[in-house]
């Protein structure tokens, strides 16, 4: 299983990075379960992970309609940039169309998603959001 990472920005907000899709980490990458990871990522918004002494904690937060609908954008949207590589080897032919449908299928599930969101009204609709995080392999 891959090892997760988070880095507490000083704004408030976290970036995530996982080992088995990036090779280097950035400077004050902090190292996270897998429960908190998954635990995250189930309600998205509700939680965030604060810097507790170089110890990622995580917190429960409220957010605005707004903050709510961008934290769970930019974490979709981390999964599309996680996966643009295989996009461009398909559309520089370096992937057939066999290989690449189910990254295809999950890219147009995720940006459905975003759209889904963009259209929210408050926060509890944002959070009834739902799309995996489940990156298809090739």
């Amino acid at each position: 299983m891959s090892k997760k990472y988070v880095v507490i920005n000083t704004d408030g907000t976290n970036a995530f990075y996982d080992d088995a899709i990036h090779s280097t980490m950035p400077n004050g990458a902090l190292e996270i379960s897998d429960a908190d990871y998954k635990t995250f990522f189930s309600d998205n918004g509700k939680y965030i992970f604060v810097n507790n002494n170089g110890t990622p904690k995580l917190n429960i937060q409220t957010l605005t309609l707004e903050q709510a609908k961008t934290a769970k954008e930019l974490q979709i949207k981390s999964l599309l940039l996680a996966t643009d590589h295989e996009a461009i080897k398909y559309a520089e032919g370096q992937l057939t169309t066999t290989q690449y449908t189910s990254m295809k299928l999950a890219r147009e599930t995720w940006r459905a998603s975003i759209r889904s969101i963009e259209a929210c009204t408050t926060v509890s609709a944002v959070n009834a959001v739902n799309y995996s995080t489940n990156i298809p392999t090739i």
